[in-house]
């Protein structure tokens, strides 16, 4: 596990398969559901063990990951404990170990971190920064246009987005070149080979992809309902990012 811990990268998109599950990519389907409320998608349902909590009280339980996302200076995993059976949160400082329910592997939570696309030690430029969101900005705002109408509530949707990877990335982009991208949003005018262009630096970037997946997930809900058009567009989308990965 240590050995696909450490060699995962961008050549893969694999996300913790040797905790649950081998597959490179969420299933298109996953991001028809309804979105839920806080912090980043890891996945469609990992189960991790995990040893939490101080050495008088630490408990050993198995969590079906859902969540990574940071909290003032804290990270925290969320998911659903089946020994509590129901929604908890875990600070990533607190957990002494992590394990393969099946088999009892064990790895650290830095290792588990890592596996999750999260590198602590990472720093991001602001130029790649706005790369990538430029990238996401064509391939969301192609997914928005899929059906014919470009809602406001989806406009603003790719807009959060930005605001949500500065966030996750710990760079502070002045709120004027925020407001200008919002502003410039609508005026964009995807054509297939630009949304190819942009998958191509969207799937270099895996350590970002969590949460534009989660942006693409609550664009196509954005208006209640999910035209054939965004079935397809998604479809093609994660099929194209999967062969990234196996590349």
């Amino acid at each position: 596990m240590r050995d696909w811990l450490r060699t995962r990268g961008r050549a893969r998109a694999e996300t913790l398969a040797g905790f649950a599950q081998s597959g490179e990519m969420p299933d298109p389907e996953w991001m028809l559901e309804p979105p839920l409320e806080i912090g980043t998608v890891i996945s469609n349902d990992i189960r991790v063990g995990l040893a939490y909590g101080q050495e008088a009280a630490e408990t050993r339980r198995i969590v079906r990951l859902r969540r990574l996302w940071r909290e003032d200076s804290a990270i925290l995993l969320g998911g659903i404990c089946e020994l509590r059976q129901g929604w908890r949160s875990f600070r990533v400082d607190a957990i002494k170990e992590c394990f393969i329910p099946a088999t009892g592997e064990v790895c650290s939570a830095e290792e588990l971190f890592r596996g999750l696309g999260y590198n602590p030690n990472a720093t991001p430029s602001v130029a790649d920064y706005w790369t990538h969101v430029r990238a996401c900005a064509v391939v969301l705002m192609a997914l928005a246009d899929a059906d014919g109408v470009v809602l406001p509530s989806e406009v603003a949707i790719v807009g959060r987005y930005a605001k949500s990877l500065a966030d996750s990335l710990d760079l502070s982009i002045p709120e004027e070149e925020l407001f200008d991208l919002r502003t410039a949003l609508p005026a964009l005018n995807p054509t297939p080979d630009s949304v190819d262009e942009a998958l191509e630096t969207i799937g270099r970037d895996r350590d970002a992809l969590p949460l534009f997946l989660a942006a693409v997930k609550d664009l196509v809900n954005a208006d209640g309902s999910v035209s054939e058009e965004e079935r397809r567009f998604i479809e093609e989308m994660v099929t194209k990012l999967r062969d990234m990965g196996d590349a």
